[in-house]
């Protein structure tokens, strides 16, 4: 038998601080010094919690990631293998989400790259964490530190925090119940057969600190993987800075995959492929991807995506140019190709790139001002720029959330939350 996950979802529709941790009808109480004295490091010169709700008029700042809480239900010290705790395989047994609330990471270190968040208003509406509880990290580094080795430190921090958490949950009757297993797919009784249809999956690590981990291993320099779906749903992978592991731990291309495996598709697997920065890097790499995808997966249709940013633009166009060279159907989920006029951020034109799922735009919005800031104030984008508002900007490389695979409307398991005003 293969891998078999069964994710319980429990709804969090409230959080706050208190004497102990616990969880009940949905509230979620957390005591402050004992996650604290957890999460603590020598590598951090400060440390605080705080806690942030939707329609709080409240700006994160330097907002570096975002993760679900989940805890292995059998063996909480194995939610993040390789990474944090035990090295187990990910991807089976019982896991158990928090949903509604989030870890946030908040960067204080220079960096290309600084996310806010707004809480309420315009910009809040465009992205979907603003619907979330977020149970914010800002640890400063003690002087002097290596930027990796602050890195490091925060993400451990994160994921404990999410571990601890999550850990409240579960003895808790989930909301609701998901099993995922890539359950063999028998002909029909004419011999005919679903088409069977592999992910590639494209994300981005460039250099020390702007990178993803695989069980605990930098993905720089590597080929593509064939992956199982459920690792990357399961904590096996995360990010640090850039992009959002949220986005791994809930990702809707794998979910909806999984809801049509057996009825009109096969789901055939997962290709992890790494983006490069050398255009022959790029053409080694996604000929690996493809391979994998034709001669491995056997699939008869790819869909590719990507985590943020242009560049790998180039890769999906390569992996539907080699898609078609090997008889395989593809398509391209490209987000934020558009502001205005539609195509105008397409990095690339290719012909075999006949069909783009334009999955989000940029648009260019006013933040307005804010009665309270979180977080370090030295954004590069907004130099020059009073960051409590209000301000005229580019969600483009500014807005959390505005790089997922699948656009600032990204779509999740969470869209049911509603936005509290006031």
């Amino acid at each position: 038998m293969g891998k078999r996950l069964q994710i319980d979802f429990v709804e969090i529709k409230s959080v706050a601080f208190a004497e102990k941790s616990y969880l009940e009808n949905g509230a979620l109480y957390i005591d402050k010094q004992e996650l604290l004295d957890k999460m603590q490091s020598d590598m951090f010169s400060s440390l605080q919690i705080e806690l942030v709700a939707p329609g709080e008029d409240v700006r994160l700042l330097g907002v570096h990631d975002i993760t679900q809480p989940r805890v292995k239900a059998d063996e909480p010290e194995a939610s993040f293998p390789g990474i944090w705790g035990n090295v187990k395989p990910a991807g089976e047994g019982r896991t158990v989400a928090l949903r509604g609330v989030v870890v946030t990471e908040l960067y204080p270190l220079k960096a290309n790259l600084k996310y806010i968040l707004d809480m309420s208003g315009p910009a809040a509406e465009v992205s979907h964490f603003s619907r979330h509880y977020h149970v914010v990290i800002n640890a400063s580094p003690v002087a002097g530190i290596d930027d990796v080795a602050y890195c490091k430190a925060l993400k451990q921090a994160a994921l404990t925090a999410c571990v601890c958490l999550a850990r409240l949950a579960i003895e808790t009757v989930p909301s609701e119940s998901k099993i995922y297993e890539l359950t063999p797919v028998p002909p029909a009784a004419d011999g005919s057969r679903l088409p069977r249809v592999a992910y590639i999956t494209n994300h981005l690590a460039a250099f020390d600190t702007m990178q993803f981990f695989y069980y605990g291993i930098s993905g720089q320099g590597i080929l593509p993987l064939l992956v199982h779906p459920n690792d990357l749903l399961d904590g096996a992978f995360i990010y640090r800075y850039f992009y959002f592991t949220y986005y791994i731990q809930n990702d809707t291309v794998i979910y909806e995959l999984y809801s049509r495996h057996g009825l009109d598709l096969d789901f055939a697997g997962v290709v992890l492929n790494n983006g490069q920065t050398v255009t022959k890097n790029k053409d080694v790499c996604t000929m690996v991807a493809v391979d994998l995808a034709k001669n491995h997966l056997q699939a008869d249709i790819v869909i590719t995506n990507k985590c943020g940013m242009h560049h790998l633009q180039l890769e999906q166009a390569m992996i539907c140019e080699k898609c078609a060279e090997l008889g395989i159907a593809a398509v391209a989920i490209m987000p934020t190709v558009s502001s205005e006029k539609p195509g105008d951020l397409l990095a690339v034109v290719n012909p075999h790139l006949d069909a783009v799922v334009h999955s989000a735009y940029v648009e260019t919005i006013t933040f307005p001002r804010v009665a309270r800031l979180i977080g370090d104030s030295e954004i590069p984008s907004l130099l020059g720029v009073d960051l409590q508002g209000p301000f005229t900007k580019s969600t483009n490389l500014l807005l959390a959330g505005n790089l997922s695979e699948l656009g600032d409307f990204y779509p999740t398991t969470d869209t049911e939350l509603i936005r509290k005003e006031g």
